[in-house]
């Protein structure tokens, strides 16, 4: 097998693997985008909550100055009060957790945008060499042809 032969082989598989690791960035920023989303979403029901509580905080006070309230109502108040900052605790570690999932994304995504990059650049030096090879190929048929006419011409000079 010729050198260029064996290289261009070697190139088809390194090509593979280019387009093996473009695939996986493609798909990782893909599912980055779909975190990011999930995170802002996390954000979005955090601020709708708290705005919500507000609101009904608002409220609270607004009947405090308007008349007396009962043991019964400032209980079930109390109570909202109380499943709020549940719902905020846990609306915060959705938040967390949707912002280390980006984070992670994001390392997986420079580490794969890394390796498709290493790919490429072998892929280059694959190709450079091809065409080295190539070129070898060419001058030794052109010499194999120049000795060739040489036999064929004629006396040899002693």
């Amino acid at each position: 097998m010729k050198r260029s032969a064996e290289i261009e082989a070697i190139a088809a598989i390194r090509r593979l693997r280019e387009e093996r690791a473009q695939a996986g960035v493609i798909a990782e920023a893909a599912r980055l985008a779909v975190d990011e989303t999930e995170a802002g979403a996390a954000r979005d029901a955090a601020r709708r909550h708290d705005q919500e509580v507000e609101l009904r905080e608002l409220h609270l006070l607004q009947a405090l100055g308007l008349d007396a309230m009962g043991q019964a109502e400032l209980g079930r108040v109390r109570a909202g009060f109380l499943n709020a900052d549940l719902a905020r605790s846990d609306l915060l570690v959705r938040i967390g957790e949707a912002e280390c999932a980006v984070a992670a994304r994001r390392v997986r995504l420079d580490d794969l945008r890394t390796a498709w990059r290493k790919r490429l650049r072998e892929r280059d030096r694959i190709d450079l060499a091809l065409a080295d090879a190539l070129r070898g190929d060419v001058r030794e048929r052109e010499l194999a042809e120049e000795m060739e006419s040489e036999d064929l011409g004629g006396p040899r000079p002693c």
